[in-house]
């Protein structure tokens, strides 16, 4: 199918497509109106059941009404357009051997100009089989057992558990949590890259579970430390569509510096921000240096991980090229639920401190004042108020006392939960 042809289909798809609106009652006078003004309901109770979902079966097996508040996907309709390219195409009762059209590059170059304003030519762009898996992969290309790898603690548990699972070495680097957020350590990062003579780097961009979009200067830092001791930077970007407000925004690594074009690897995709988790390999790689990429790419080859599969292409295709406004309505959605967690807890629980997500719907919850160990909070979240939440203590150093929370949800089912939370707190 030509590239004219098939963005023109989406982009009509999109535009009569409807999804299906369920009144749920009345809502606080806080919650926003069940049909914002592009005509979407994200106060739809959308069934998840029988869908096999991981959040939605953690609530199951602990057995109740345990709200699901953990994993980290939203409960949100995906973009019409993207469900109408989906149907459009299975329905054409083929699916052979494809090539990844051009089609694909070109979505993925608009994303990033218009979103990001960022340009970035189609050769620094490959398709990569996933996110966290291709974290993995380039451990394989670039680094051996034994190697050093930096992580900032505390952080998204799966980068120590696959460093540990590889035979490599996890070597921290501390956060430091001030005022209320969390900021890098960059003194102690040089220390750390100088002493410990380490191969690579994680570097979660925005953070999670903290929610932060680190500054220009501070990436550029990193790139500059990296390229000093030679680091590989690894920017795990996936949350980066999700920056909330316009003084905190979402830098992606690679447009900071020539350092950082130098020594990092993007991986990324639209899984967080279309809710697409569920799509495996809904991903993609942004790499600069050929030195990195010609490598890394022949190693996808050599292993079969090269081709994006049809799903996927068309999730990321639709998703970049909507004209629906899904994106923008899901956006002043989500802003309105990350302040109406901002609120609750200044007025109703005021023993808990959320950091404020500069982007993402996660939010890393301060608990340190109610004095409970990390069995204590478990016991307070998940049996007394029946909310199935993820422990910060998981998240390595410096997530004792916190716990990490999804608000990707609707706001009744937010509001709940916080009710639920404040009756268990008494």
């Amino acid at each position: 199918m030509k590239r004219r042809t098939f963005l023109k289909d989406i982009c009509a798809a999109g535009l009569s497509a409807a999804l299906p609106v369920t009144a749920i009652g009345s809502l606080t006078s806080c919650a926003s109106q069940a049909t914002d003004s592009h005509g979407f309901n994200f106060d739809e109770e959308v069934d998840r059941l029988g869908t096999h979902s991981i959040k939605m079966a953690r609530g199951e097996e602990m057995g109740g009404n345990r709200l699901g508040m953990g994993i980290a996907d939203m409960d949100f309709r995906m973009d019409p357009a993207i469900s109408q390219a989906l149907h459009e195409r299975i329905n054409r009762d083929v699916i052979g051997y494809t090539r990844t059209p051009d089609a694909y590059f070109d979505a993925i170059m608009q994303w990033q100009k218009k979103v990001h304003q960022w340009d970035v030519p189609k050769d620094w762009i490959t398709a990569i089989p996933g996110v966290v898996t291709s974290i993995n992969l380039v451990y394989d290309v670039f680094t051996q057992p034994g190697d050093k790898v930096i992580i900032q603690p505390p952080v998204y548990d799966p980068f120590k558990e696959y460093i540990l699972d590889m035979g490599r070495v996890p070597v921290d680097n501390p956060l430091i949590y001030t005022d209320g957020t969390f900021h890098m350590d960059l003194a102690n990062l040089e220390k750390v890259m100088h002493d410990e003579q380490p191969k690579a780097m994680v570097l979660c961009n925005p953070h999670n579970p903290g929610g932060m979009c680190w500054t220009r200067a501070e990436l550029e830092k990193v790139a500059e430390l990296a390229k000093t001791y030679g680091v590989l930077v690894i920017s795990d970007e996936v949350h980066g569509d999700l920056a909330w407000y316009d003084e905190h925004p979402f830098i992606p690594f690679l447009s900071t510096s020539d350092a950082a074009r130098e020594v990092g690897i993007t991986v990324t995709g639209p899984t967080k921000t279309f809710n697409l988790a569920g799509f495996t390999g809904t991903a993609y790689g942004i790499i600069a240096n050929p030195a990195l990429k010609e490598p890394f790419v022949n190693f996808l080859k050599c292993h079969k991980l090269l081709e994006a599969s049809v799903p996927t292409e068309i999730c990321i295709m639709s998703a970049y090229t909507s004209t629906t406004g899904w994106y923008d309505a899901m956006m002043d959605y989500m802003r309105g639920n990350v302040e109406f967690v901002m609120d609750y807890f200044a007025k109703e629980i005021p023993q808990i401190k959320p950091v404020r997500p500069h982007a993402s719907f996660l939010f890393f919850l301060d608990c340190r004042a109610l004095n409970l160990d990390a069995d204590g909070l478990k016991t307070l979240f998940d049996e007394k108020a029946g909310l199935v939440v993820s422990n910060g203590i998981n998240y390595g150093p410096g997530g004792e006392g916190f716990i990490r929370m999804n608000v990707g949800c609707t706001r009744r089912k937010l509001k709940q939960a916080l009710e639920q939370l404040k009756g268990a707190i008494g």
